[in-house]
């Protein structure tokens, strides 16, 4: 979709009053990046040459220091695992979170990999069955026509199957930088495919967390009858179990029709020839790059009271690991509440 005549001017006047008011290089590029990020223009110039052309030209105007503090205020190029490499200096840390961030880029790929069959089950059931594979790869071209054109008409590119593929591409990359940090850190890291991730999928535990969140609505059904509070804690439990058996159940039916799916986004990405450019961070969707900073978050969180139980570690030291990892959650926060993903669909 084309830009109109007085959309380009429209555009052209907003780029020319930022060059004129701005003095300040820092804000200048700011203001550039909040007009290309948060207005209707964003997705259907982000890759042409109005968008680069005006920030370029403001950015050979900085000094290289003022350059640095641009792309690391505005997060244009926001790289996680840089960041990560830099806020973790400790080894063992840095190798835990870096192996769980793979694990949760594989099940955000597995997750996707459902929300495709999901499609293609409201296909089948719209338009008949899909009974060969001829009829399969053809379901999901319509899938992928259908998600490019929403990016077309200015829409994230959300789609299932365009963040399957942009998830498998970073693959590689995330495991190969997870075992290497976990050789220096010198523990054992060890890479399961998806195949295994999906074949040794278990149903979901009601966790401690959950079982004191169903015992506090019980005690509150109860009201003081100690009997009733007891059974009706037993039953809730009970059934917050069968229900997680039952999905799990689901998903085990599934796993053929996913594997199809992983198999023909990973020989899409395995043709298309990607360099390292198309695979780092900030070229993912904006709204998985914000999933994942979250999760990194919670990694982290987790990581910390995983290590609080090694012997190895001294209390000095632990100090010291505890103090880098919340330094490096806040940091992340921030990040998160820059523009560029503060604004961020959900």
């Amino acid at each position: 979709m084309e830009l109109s005549y007085s959309q380009c001017s429209s555009l052209a006047l907003h780029v020319e009053s930022i060059h004129a008011d701005r003095s300040d290089p820092i804000e200048h590029i700011a203001a550039l990046e909040e007009l290309f990020g948060s207005s209707i223009y964003a997705h259907h110039i982000m890759n042409h040459t109005v968008q680069t052309n005006a920030i370029t030209e403001a950015m050979t105007q900085l000094p290289a220091d003022a350059i640095a503090k641009v792309v690391n205020s505005s997060y244009v190029y926001f790289d996680l695992h840089e960041t990560l490499k830099s806020l973790l200096p400790h080894e063992l840390l840095y190798a835990r979170v870096l192996s769980s961030l793979a694990w949760t880029l594989d099940t955000n790929i597995v997750n996707n990999a459902r929300g495709v069959v999901y499609d293609l089950y409201s296909e089948a059931m719209a338009t008949g069955t899909i009974d060969s594979w001829a009829e399969f790869i053809n379901a999901l071209k319509e899938i992928e026509a259908s998600e490019a054109n929403a990016v077309l008409n200015g829409f994230e590119e959300t789609g299932n199957f365009k963040v399957l593929v942009e998830l498998l591409n970073q693959s590689k990359s995330w495991h190969d930088q997870a075992e290497a940090a976990a050789d220096r850190a010198e523990i054992k890291y060890r890479k399961r495919s998806l195949e295994e991730l999906l074949a040794n999928e278990q149903p979901q535990r009601v966790d401690t967390f959950t079982r004191d969140n169903l015992a506090t609505i019980a005690k509150h059904v109860a009201k003081g009858d100690t009997n009733r509070e007891r059974i009706t804690t037993e039953m809730l439990i009970r059934q917050r179990t069968n229900q997680a058996a039952s999905q799990h159940e689901q998903r085990q039916k599934l796993q053929p029709a996913v594997l199809r799916v992983l198999h023909e986004a990973q020989r899409r990405c395995d043709n298309a020839g990607y360099d390292n450019e198309d695979i780092a961070f900030h070229t993912l969707p904006l709204a998985v790059q914000v999933r994942m900073i979250e999760a990194t978050i919670r990694i982290i969180e987790r990581t910390l009271t995983d290590l609080s139980g090694y012997r190895q570690i001294t209390p000095i030291a632990f100090a010291g690991i505890t103090a880098e990892g919340f330094d490096a959650m806040d940091h992340l926060k921030l990040v998160l509440k820059a523009p560029k993903y503060a604004n961020a669909t959900r």
